[in-house]
């Protein structure tokens, strides 16, 4: 029997409905390496980072330095630096990806989902009190591939039926 997402009510008010902290990928661990690359979490952590506050709405309260360290014990990243879905699930073994959506916008990945369905999706999933991490574009320029992840903890309903995010950037920290 498939699982349905009850239907989001609108987050617009001034509380976010989820309470998660935030954190920068280049605080006091900023000089930790990503697995045996030369890629450093200053650099290049803003996965592991968003990942760290992803992992906060789970009761598990690590800093970006510990949550490194912890991957790195279970080998989570490949050789390039880049963080593996198994490797997290190794290192946090009560975590699960139950859902990872590839949309549209990234003619690259073997698109599965419009971009309109994968953002109610994610507006479902924060409606449930889930903080989501999402791929974005960082480098101006650089349309093709995602090449940031940020975490989603709430939602804004705009005008014309669109809508809008409120994030956490582990790049600068807010």
């Amino acid at each position: 029997q498939p699982f349905y997402y009850p239907e989001p009510i609108s987050a617009s008010s001034s509380q976010p409905m989820i309470q998660i902290p935030t954190f920068a990928q280049g605080g006091t661990w900023g000089g930790k390496k990503l697995g045996t690359s030369n890629l450093t979490m200053a650099t290049s952590g803003c996965y592991v980072t968003a990942l760290t506050m992803r992992l906060w709405n789970s009761s598990i309260n690590l800093t970006p330095g510990e949550v490194v360290d912890k991957l790195n014990d279970v080998k989570a990243f490949l050789p390039s630096g880049e963080m593996t879905y198994d490797g997290v699930e190794r290192a946090f073994p009560d975590m699960t990806f139950y859902v990872r959506q590839r949309t549209t916008n990234d003619p690259d990945n073997g698109a599965e989902q419009e971009i309109d369905a994968a953002l109610k999706t994610v507006i479902r999933l924060l409606a449930l009190g889930q903080p989501v991490i999402l791929a974005v574009d960082l480098v101006p320029g650089n349309h093709q591939v995602p090449d940031h992840a940020v975490v989603a903890y709430d939602w804004l309903d705009l005008p014309g039926g669109k809508v809008d995010f409120k994030i956490h950037d582990p790049a600068f920290g807010d």
